[in-house]
C-alpha cells in the first residue's frame, strides 16, 4: 500500500512540475479577450475596445465593431478583478482555478460511484493530466479557456447531482455552462432522464427548478446576441475573422452532414505527424513526431478511454451517459471546423465528464495495472506533445 501511494505521489509531483514547465513555455500566449470585454461591460459597452491589445483570433467584426463570439460568463466572473486592479492579471488565472477544483470534484464523484480512494485519485489524475484537458487549462488561448470553464460548470453540476441533488443549483451550473459554451446546454438531457422515474408532483417541482435557470440563461444569452448582432441566435461565428470562410463552406452552412467524415477522422483515427528532414521523402529528424495542429484522435491522446467499450449498459448512469455523449456528438461532428491550433480534438472535452462516469463504472471493482500504465503513458504523452504544434518540447 505504501509503495502504491508513493508511486501515485511521484506521478502527481511529476504532473505539478510538468505543468509549471508548460506554463513557463507558454508565457508568450497573452490572449486577454475576457479581461477586455469585462472592462467594456464596466463601461456599459458590449464591444471590445479598439487598441493594440486586440488580436485577430477569436474575434467577430460586425458594423465595424469587434466582439468575442463566446459566451459572456467568464467576463462576468472577471468583473470584480477588473474593477479592483488597474492592471488586472491574465484571464488565464480563472481557468487554472477551475482546473484545481475540477480535480477535487472528480475525485469525489469517483468515490461516490464506488471507487476506492486510490483508484478515485488515479482516475481524477487521468482526467486532468492524461487527457487534453490539461493542455486547454495550461494554455492561455481564449477558446481553450472557454472550454475549461464551461466543462467545469458541468463537473460541478454532476458533483451536486451525485451528492445533495439540489436541482436548482444543478440548473444554475448548467445555465452557466451553456452561457459560456452553448453546446453544453445539451448536457441537460442526462439530468432530465433521471427525473423521469420520480412521482409526478416531485418530478414537476424538480424539473422546474432544473429547467427555469437554463431557460433564463438562454433568454439572456439570446438578448446579448441580439444587442450585438441584431439576431437572437447569432453568437458571432458568422462574422469571425480567425480564418477566411471558403465560399463553398459558406454555402453548406456552419453545420452540415458533409463535415461528419472529416470530424470522425480527427476524433478517432488521426495520429501524430512525422517530423520530416525534407519534403522529398520520409527521412525523419529529431524529435521525429509532433502533434498535428488540426487535432489528434481521442484514443491516441487518452487510450484509457478504450475501456468505455467494456462498460455495461445496465449499470446505473452508464446508458444515459452514453446517450448524452452521442447527443453532444451531433453538433461536434456536423460542425464546419475541427478546431485548428489545438492539441488533440478539443471539442470532445464537452462530454469528457460523461466518459469519466462510464470509466468509473468500469473500474468500480478495481483499477487494473494495465489501466494505471495507460494513465502514466497518457500523462507523459500529453505533456511531451501538447506544445509541439508550436515546435516546443518540454525536455
Amino acid at each position: 500500500m505504501i509503495k502504491k501511494s508513493l508511486f501515485l505521489f511521484i506521478v502527481f509531483l511529476f504532473c505539478t512540475i510538468a505543468s509549471l514547465r508548460i506554463l513557463q513555455n507558454t508565457y508568450w500566449l497573452q490572449q486577454n479577450h475576457y479581461i477586455l470585454i469585462a472592462n467594456s461591460f464596466l463601461q456599459g459597452r458590449l464591444d471590445l475596445p479598439i487598441h493594440s491589445q486586440i488580436m485577430t483570433g477569436d474575434i467577430a467584426v460586425f458594423k465595424n465593431k469587434y466582439y468575442v463570439y463566446f459566451g459572456p460568463v467568464p467576463a462576468i466572473l472577471l468583473l470584480p478583478v477588473v474593477a479592483i486592479f488597474t492592471n488586472p492579471p491574465s484571464q488565464h488565472i480563472l481557468g487554472l482555478i477551475f482546473v484545481f477544483f475540477d480535480f477535487f470534484f472528480l475525485y469525489k464523484i469517483a468515490k461516490k460511484m464506488g471507487l476506492k480512494k486510490q483508484d478515485s485519485c488515479w482516475l481524477s489524475l487521468f482526467f486532468i493530466f492524461g487527457t487534453i484537458f490539461s493542455s486547454l487549462g495550461l494554455t492561455n488561448i481564449t477558446s481553450y479557456q472557454v472550454q475549461i470553464i464551461a466543462t467545469s460548470f458541468l463537473i460541478f453540476a454532476l458533483y451536486e447531482f451525485f451528492y445533495q441533488r439540489r436541482w436548482l443549483l444543478i440548473g444554475i451550473c448548467l445555465a452557466l455552462a451553456g452561457a459560456t459554451k452553448p453546446t453544453l446546454y445539451l448536457a441537460t438531457i442526462f439530468f432530465v432522464i433521471e427525473l423521469i422515474d420520480l412521482n409526478f408532483q416531485i418530478k414537476i417541482r424538480n424539473t422546474l427548478m432544473l429547467i427555469v435557470p437554463i431557460l433564463i440563461s438562454i433568454f439572456l444569452l439570446g438578448t446579448y446576441n441580439f444587442l450585438r448582432f441584431d439576431n437572437f441566435f447569432e453568437t458571432g461565428y458568422s462574422y469571425q475573422t480567425t480564418t477566411p470562410v471558403d465560399p463553398q463552406d459558406a454555402a453548406r452552412g456552419i453545420f452540415s452532414l458533409q463535415y461528419v467524415p472529416g470530424n470522425l477522422y480527427f476524433l478517432l483515427f488521426k495520429g501524430p505527424e512525422p517530423v520530416r528532414a525534407n519534403q522529398n521523402n520520409y527521412l525523419l529528424k529529431p524529435p521525429y513526431l509532433k502533434a498535428d495542429l488540426w487535432g489528434m484522435g481521442i484514443f491516441f491522446t487518452s487510450p484509457l478511454f478504450l475501456y468505455i467499450f467494456l462498460s455495461k449498459l445496465r449499470q446505473k448512469y452508464v446508458l444515459i451517459s452514453w446517450f448524452t455523449v452521442l447527443l453532444m456528438l451531433i453538433p461536434t461532428l456536423t460542425y464546419f471546423g475541427t478546431g485548428m491550433w489545438q492539441f488533440g480534438y478539443r471539442y470532445t472535452v464537452d462530454f469528457y465528464p460523461f466518459l469519466f462516469i462510464i470509466l468509473a463504472s468500469v473500474f468500480k471493482d478495481e483499477l487494473p495495472l494495465m489501466a494505471k500504465s495507460l494513465i502514466v503513458y497518457s500523462i507523459f504523452f500529453n505533456f511531451y506533445f501538447m506544445l509541439s504544434i508550436w515546435g516546443i518540447y518540454p525536455f
